[in-house]
């Protein structure tokens, strides 16, 4: 279970990343115009959830970890 948090963890920064550079970025509005924009839209929102199942993960595993 520590493998799949580590994995969530890390895709979800990169989601996150990518997200944040595509919307939030005036590069990233250049690259991603119109329905391009999707992409990074999809992709800040997946990484928020996969965000959320990460610190689920972790909090699972550091209350099984203390019994």
């Amino acid at each position: 279970m520590k493998y799949a948090a580590v994995i969530t963890t890390v895709v979800a920064a990169a989601a996150l990343l990518f997200g944040a550079w595509g919307r939030f970025s005036a590069a990233g509005r250049r690259e991603f115009d119109e329905m391009a924009g999707i992409l990074p839209f999809f992709s800040w929102y997946a990484g928020l959830a996969l965000a959320l199942l990460a610190a689920i993960c972790w909090v699972w595993l550091a209350r099984r970890s203390s019994r």
